[in-house]
């Protein structure tokens, strides 16, 4: 692929993305990103106290054992106490903050004391889903991994559920379909009717429908039971979920970045019917790419360490990974800009039948990327050349570990000190 067309591609707008482009700068920017990778692996183990060689007793074994086959080899969670530490503070801090939205002009003064109302009660009650569990695991990503990047952005989704009706259930619903049943003989003019009132009804359902009602007197029809329009809060993790290339400075002014999430076939179909994915794409990726490692997720770009000492990667055959790309795309025709979104899987650039994403967007009236990013420590201009709180306890973590190994061995020894013997003559019990 030639930098020149890949540039084009990165910098222009398209009738319709370029799959294949995006897939290489996906797998560029992850590569280019290994050093922080591994910044963050060596947090996440130093937080955990993970090293090769550690047993459950917490004793050291096998040939490379020092000082002997035994000694001991504890945990110090020092790194650990002081990160819980300043979460809890973090959070205290966030739910007994005063939100307040200040007037920009006089006029303003009554309306900013509604507004101020209403920001505390989003926050306070539950309005925004999940807020303070999101803003604990963002306070732990910044602390631990030195980066916190949270997604801002609005949920709309209808959820629908099969539901059997009778006539007298249909018609509290719509009268005129309840009646047009009862007295139509048009079948096709009664399906029409059905899908106007129960969305999402296929002609399959609606013909099935109206047999089931003239039958038996009830039928199973699609029923909107839970609908969501509400602010989406979400903190991502900074080495597995979203990346900036690694040269970024300033997020916002990024060409691209990419957001690594999953779904179930049962979200991916729904996506297509209340945000308008492709139908041909979603079902191509629920028969070809279900399935990912449980392993790759929970450790983050291989960043996870089993805490149970043992290997628990096992496949979670039910998930389909699905990445987003947001690009500041320039119209060549007036040279203005916008944030487009395309919905793409990295594995798969489109066929003969399919095409190769399930949505290519512009975010209409936005000028920024709708994430929020944050760096622990403004020490360096780049985004990923941070400092994190497990890099700077290390050695006080370690110097305590030392220690407290070389107090137990002494004590061991002074409990059962060691029976010398010339060499081959053993003492027998």
């Amino acid at each position: 692929m030639q930098n020149s067309n890949i540039s084009e591609s990165l910098t222009y707008l398209t009738d319709e993305p370029d799959i294949n482009t995006l897939r290489y700068a996906y797998d560029q920017t992850v590569t280019e990103l290994e050093s922080y990778f591994d910044l963050c692996r060596t947090s996440y183990d130093d937080r955990r106290n993970w090293w090769p060689g550690k047993s459950r007793d917490h004793r050291k074994h096998g040939a490379d054992a020092f000082p002997w086959e035994g000694a001991s080899d504890m945990e110090c969670h020092v790194i650990d106490e002081r990160i819980t530490r300043l979460v809890s503070l973090f959070m205290s801090a966030l739910k007994r903050a005063n939100i307040r939205a200040f007037p920009v002009e006089s006029s303003d003064i009554a309306r900013s004391k509604l507004v101020s109302g209403f920001l505390k009660w989003m926050v306070s009650s539950g309005y925004i889903p999940r807020f303070y569990r999101e803003m604990e695991l963002g306070a732990n990503y910044l602390l631990e991994r030195g980066v916190l990047i949270t997604y801002v952005g609005w949920q709309r989704e209808d959820r629908r559920f099969l539901q059997q009706l009778n006539l007298n259930q249909i018609a509290e619903i719509s009268p005129e379909v309840a009646q047009a049943i009862q007295d139509g003989d048009n079948d096709e003019e009664l399906i029409i009717l059905l899908q106007a009132t129960f969305e999402g009804t296929t002609d399959n359902r609606a013909k099935k429908a109206l047999n089931d009602l003239r039958k038996n007197g009830a039928a199973e029809l699609p029923v909107v039971r839970r609908q969501v329009n509400a602010p989406e809060v979400k903190t991502l993790a900074p080495d597995g979920d979203f990346f900036f290339p690694p040269y970024v400075t300033d997020p916002q002014r990024a060409p691209y970045c990419f957001w690594r999430t999953y779904y179930t076939a049962q979200e991916l179909e729904n996506k297509v019917i209340t945000e308008g994915w492709d139908e041909g794409f979603v079902q191509m990726v629920i028969d070809k790419y279900r399935g990912v490692n449980i392993d790759s997720i929970e450790r983050e770009q291989e960043g996870r360490r089993s805490i149970s000492l043992t290997d628990n990667a096992y496949e979670a055959e039910e998930l389909i990974e699905i990445t987003y790309a947001y690009q500041r795309l320039v119209d060549k025709e007036d040279g203005s800009e916008g944030i487009y979104c395309t919905v793409f899987h990295r594995d798969f650039s489109g066929d003969e039948t399919t095409q190769g994403y399930a949505k290519f967007e512009l975010l209409n009236g936005y000028e920024d990327y709708p994430v929020v990013v944050t760096k622990i420590s403004e020490d360096s201009k780049r985004l990923y050349d941070v400092t994190t709180v497990p890099s700077v306890l290390r050695g006080i973590q370690n110097q305590v570990k030392v220690e407290r190994d070389s107090r137990i061995d002494r004590n061991s020894l002074a409990t059962l000190p060691p029976i010398l013997h010339p060499l081959g003559q053993a003492q027998s019990d």
